[in-house]
C-alpha cells in the first residue's frame, strides 16, 4: 500500500494484454479501461495484484473520484455493467420505478399535464445520476415551472408577431392552448406557424397559392399597405387590413356583376380609397380640388 498513490501510472508492460485479462476476468471492472485517471490504476492493479483497498486508496486520489459523487460514480458504472437498469421502458428497472415515483410527485404538485416525454426522461436519469431526495426533484419541478413561466412569455410575443403576419386573430383560449403546448415542448413555433398559416388559407382561400409557396398575408399585403398609407398619408402600420372593414374590404373584394372573391389590383384599390370620406382630409385631395377650382376659374376668366 505504500508506493500504490505514487506507481499507479508506472508503465504497464503489455497493456493491450493487460486490458484482454481485465475484460476477460474482471468485466465488471472494465468500465474504468474507458476514463483515463482510471485506467492505469485497474491496469497496475491487475499486473500487481494490489487489494480492494489498495485500488481503492488510488482511485480517491484522482481528480474524477473527487469531482463526482457516489452517486454519479455509481450511476457511471451501472450504465457500464447494467445499462438495462438506465431503461425507463424496462418494467421494474432502477429507472422505471424512478419515472414512476417522479410522475407522481409531478401530479401532486400540479404540473404532470406540462411535463414531456423528453423532461420526464430527463429528470429520471438526472435524479438517479445526482441522487436526488424527494425534496431535490420538487427543487428542480420549480425550476422548471420558473423557466416555462418566462419561456412562456417569450413564446406569446413570437406567436403574436406570427399571427399578426397571417393577419389571423385567433381567440384567447386558442392562443392559451398553443403557448401552453409550446412551452411544454409538445409544439413548437413552426406547428404554430402551419397553423396560423392554414387559419390565413381558409379565410383568404384566393390567396392559397402564395401562402402555400411560403409568403405570409404581411409580405403578399406589403405593397398595398404602403399605397393605402401614401393615399392617406398615414403611417403604414395604422393600414389594419383585419379590424378596419374599409381596409378588409381591399382583400375580401368581389368585383359587380362577379361572385368570386378576390384581392383588389391597386389600380382598383387605388379608386377605392380615394372614395373613401377619410381621403377628403389629406392634403393631396385638398391639392386637388384647389387645382379643379383654379382651373374652372380660369375657363370663367376670373383669373389669367
Amino acid at each position: 500500500m505504500t508506493n500504490t498513490a505514487t506507481q499507479f501510472n508506472a508503465p504497464v508492460a503489455d497493456p493491450a494484454a493487460v486490458d484482454a485479462q481485465i475484460r476477460s476476468q474482471f468485466g465488471f471492472e472494465a468500465w474504468m479501461l474507458d476514463i483515463p485517471d482510471l485506467r492505469g490504476i485497474i491496469e497496475q492493479a491487475v499486473q500487481n495484484g494490489w487489494s480492494t483497498q489498495e485500488i481503492q486508496g488510488a482511485m480517491m486520489q484522482t481528480d474524477w473520484w473527487r469531482t463526482r459523487t457516489e452517486s454519479q460514480r455509481q450511476y457511471i458504472e451501472l450504465k457500464a455493467n447494467n445499462p438495462a437498469e438506465l431503461d425507463a421502458s424496462n418494467p421494474g428497472s432502477k429507472a422505471n420505478q424512478m419515472m414512476n415515483h417522479i410522475w407522481t410527485l409531478a401530479g401532486q404538485a400540479g404540473i404532470s399535464l406540462n411535463l414531456s416525454v423528453q423532461q420526464l426522461q430527463f429528470f429520471t436519469l438526472a435524479a438517479l445520476n445526482n441522487g436526488w431526495d424527494d425534496a431535490q426533484i420538487k427543487g428542480e419541478f420549480a425550476n422548471l415551472v420558473q423557466t416555462q413561466n418566462a419561456n412562456a412569455g417569450s413564446i406569446g410575443n413570437q406567436m403574436e408577431a406570427i399571427s399578426n403576419s397571417y393577419l389571423v386573430a385567433p381567440s384567447l383560449q386558442d392562443t392559451n392552448w398553443w403557448a401552453s403546448q409550446i412551452a411544454a415542448g409538445f409544439q413548437t413555433l413552426d406547428t404554430y406557424k402551419a397553423h396560423m398559416q392554414e387559419a390565413a388559407i381558409s379565410r383568404y382561400p384566393w390567396l392559397t397559392t402564395q401562402l402555400q409557396q411560403g409568403q405570409t398575408m404581411a409580405t403578399i399585403t406589403d405593397p398595398m399597405r404602403q399605397d393605402i398609407a401614401s393615399l392617406l398619408e398615414i403611417s403604414p402600420t395604422q393600414v389594419d387590413f383585419t379590424g378596419n372593414k374599409f381596409y378588409a374590404h381591399v382583400l375580401d373584394y368581389v368585383p359587380p356583376g362577379e361572385t368570386d372573391h378576390r384581392m383588389m389590383t391597386r389600380s382598383e384599390a387605388d379608386t377605392y380609397i380615394r372614395g373613401l370620406p377619410q381621403y377628403g382630409t389629406t392634403q393631396q385631395a385638398r391639392d386637388s380640388v384647389g387645382q379643379q377650382v383654379s382651373s374652372l376659374l380660369k375657363t370663367w376668366g376670373t383669373i389669367s
